[in-house]
């Protein structure tokens, strides 16, 4: 918004897929720092998934530093519309009533995201129906543009916004010829086989090269890509 030639400091509600997922947390630690003049407001009873982002100085909790009122709220996301299983269908809808509750009467926006896969009718039209009811949406690829566009919602079409990254943030290569590893732990899933893959693929890397492989475990939640790791 702009007022007299100034943008309006704004009292936003940031949501998105908090689960101590380093990806996620990252795209919500990028939009507070190409916006400091805003206040950026996170609500979850879990105040452990808040660590990341205790240095970050325009984002504060929204239960111990409640704004006067909320402008705005916004939601960063990458794969954050899907619904793989019509059991999940009671979750989505409570917290979706929750979401409703909390942004009514402000303007919404998703930013950032992709859609899909769907288990079934009735979690499509139900993913459907939330993203109908954001006043603006961006997504990554190009699928998710057309998908949405199909089926007759507006949205804008930018690359994921991780690539805009700042340079300071980036480490300096170590030069160590290293292979590394997502841990990826699928919840609710068999993994044995998933595991068993990886783990040869690092002893073959190993075998040919001598170098180390490195196992990354970027979500720490519910996901438990830790346990992965150890398994791997």
């Amino acid at each position: 918004s702009q007022i007299e030639g100034e943008r309006r400091i704004m009292n936003i509600l940031l949501d998105g897929y908090l689960d101590r997922n380093f990806g996620d947390d990252m795209l919500m630690r990028l939009t507070a720092y190409y916006f400091p003049e805003h206040r950026f407001y996170i609500q979850t009873p879990q105040k452990e998934l808040l660590l990341p982002f205790r240095a970050v100085e325009n984002v504060l909790d929204y239960e111990l530093e409640p704004p006067e009122k909320l402008d705005f709220a916004l939601t960063v996301i990458g794969s954050g519309f899907i619904l793989r299983r019509i059991q999940s269908l009671y979750t989505f809808m409570r917290r979706e009533r929750q979401r409703r509750k909390l942004t009514r009467g402000i303007p919404t926006a998703v930013i950032g995201c992709s859609i899909g896969p769907f288990s079934s009718g009735i979690p499509e039209r139900r993913l459907l129906d939330k993203l109908r009811s954001y006043d603006f949406i961006t997504v990554r690829e190009q699928y998710s543009a057309d998908y949405l566009r199909q089926n007759r919602i507006a949205c804008a079409y930018y690359p994921d916004i991780a690539f805009t990254l700042p340079d300071g943030w980036i480490p300096e290569a170590s030069g160590e010829a290293c292979l590394g590893i997502s841990a990826y732990r699928r919840e609710g899933m068999d993994n044995l086989p998933l595991y068993r893959a990886m783990s040869a693929a690092a002893d073959a890397f190993i075998r040919r090269t001598g170098n180390r492989v490195l196992l990354f475990a970027l979500d720490l939640g519910r996901e438990n890509d830790l346990s992965a790791a150890y398994t791997i």
